[in-house]
């Protein structure tokens, strides 16, 4: 619902005294108090996938993405990645943290994975995500075991979340079998999380909803699931695939189910989330981290601005910056976030190291759908928005001296988006509270 604010002059064009918000046969209804303002820059990634005039973006490594004709491909260090969904449509640039895959042999489940039972193993037999003819078919024709493949990785004894994913082709037509991943972490008090899939239609079941994802591919579904440890001694991390954990889509093992799937493409990620895939061999491969920044633009006003920003990311995770703008330090800055696991959306604001504003506003980034914010600050006014819903106002603070803006991340390099940065645009101006929900609706 569209919040109601107590401001004065409503009125359509026609001179129509009408409520702050609402349609006017179908139309939204902009009120007079509202001025309309144009934007210092604009910029729309997912319209004009290209780095911007005044941009510099930067990656120490090569990164995969999926490209406009449905192929998983290389981009080159230093070379952004504007990935596209299963439709071809691009869904933004896509900014991510340095990760390792910590999963050997991600493609090759003939070496470092073991058997579980006697399955069979029918390598290369599906060309995969990436157009190459590597991925594999592994069966299950016992009544009796559950069959499958497994690999298993030393990690420390610590509190932290681990997150492992893999691609699974799809099918057609009701499914009589539906692969089972197994995420356990053993050696102290047992952590165990379960995923199945049906292939067809990409429905997913977890132990728990909050720790798992999918998302598309257009002939794969590429499955995630996370387990936290708990400092009781679990320093083994055991990864198990089964074609056939059951015949319904339950996360309970059925030993009589049957069938076979094709898998591709094992990773696990010391990350509370999963990220662009990355290919091993024998031993564990890192991606480094993507940096993206306008360095004191002309269109910058420090001292009072607004910014309207879009973007999605796949699950809820740590904190992460849809944008910032600072001076690359944590001391002085506007940073724009969606908090820590949830949906909540906060702008905070630091001069010279000392808290000024923090202001949030519920339901901003729900997983795997697109959000909208617009924030506004300036000496004494910090607010923010989304859906036309806005925060408590805040009327005490400076705001600090800044020269860049960071898309995706802090200026200190923390707190990575971790999913797509639609669009944003920037306006020299402070937004008034209605004008702000305006222009987050």
């Amino acid at each position: 619902m569209i919040r109601q604010r107590p401001v004065i002059g409503f009125e359509t064009k026609t001179g129509e005294k009408r409520p702050l918000f609402g349609p006017d046969n179908g139309v939204f209804i902009r009120p007079a108090v509202v001025q309309q303002y144009s934007a210092a820059a604009s910029f729309d990634f997912v319209t004009s996938p290209a780095v911007p005039s005044g941009m510099t973006f930067s990656r120490a490594s090569t990164g995969n993405y999926l490209n406009s004709s449905g192929v998983l491909v290389s981009a080159a260090i230093n070379t952004a990645r504007f990935d596209y969904n299963a439709a071809g449509t691009c869904r933004g640039l896509l900014i991510e943290s340095a990760t390792s895959n910590i999963c050997l042999r991600s493609e090759d489940f003939a070496t470092t994975w073991t058997n579980v039972g006697t399955p069979t193993l029918a390598a290369n037999s599906t060309v995969a995500p990436d157009g190459n003819t590597t991925a594999s078919t592994i069966t299950d024709s016992s009544t009796t075991a559950i069959q499958g493949k497994r690999q298993t990785i030393t990690i420390a004894n610590d509190g932290l979340k681990h997150t492992a994913s893999i691609f699974i082709a799809k099918t057609v037509g009701a499914p009589t079998n539906f692969p089972l991943i197994n995420l356990r972490l053993s050696g102290g008090t047992v952590v165990d999380m379960y995923l199945s899939i049906n292939t067809t239609t990409g429905q997913i079941l977890a132990s728990s909803a909050a720790n798992a994802s999918i998302i598309e591919y257009p002939s794969f579904w590429r499955i995630a699931l996370s387990a936290t440890n708990n400092t009781s001694g679990n320093t083994s991390l055991l990864l198990s695939i089964y074609p056939a954990g059951n015949s319904t889509l339950s996360i309970a093992v059925n030993t009589a189910a049957t069938g076979s799937a094709v898998f591709w493409g094992a990773q696990v990620e010391k990350k509370d989330v999963c990220t662009s895939y990355v290919k091993t061999t024998t031993a564990a491969v890192s991606r480094s981290a993507d940096v993206a920044v306008f360095s004191s633009p002309a269109w910058l006003n420090t001292d009072v601005g607004t910014v309207v920003a879009s973007a999605k990311h796949l699950t809820l995770g740590p904190e992460a910056a849809v944008l910032e703008i600072g001076d690359g330090t944590n001391n002085n800055r506007v940073s724009i976030t969606s908090r820590a696991n949830v949906s909540t959306a906060g702008m905070l604001v630091v001069d010279t190291g000392n808290t000024q504003a923090d202001v949030t506003v519920a339901n901003a980034f729900a997983a795997n759908t697109s959000g909208k914010i617009a924030s506004t600050y300036s000496d004494n006014a910090f607010q923010i928005a989304t859906s036309s819903v806005l925060s408590t106002r805040d009327t005490s603070g400076t705001a600090p001296a800044m020269t860049n803006v960071y898309v995706g991340a802090t200026g200190a390099g923390a707190s990575h988006w971790n999913g797509w940065v639609e669009n944003f645009s920037y306006y020299s101006v402070a937004m008034s509270d209605a004008e702000l929900a305006y222009y987050a609706r």
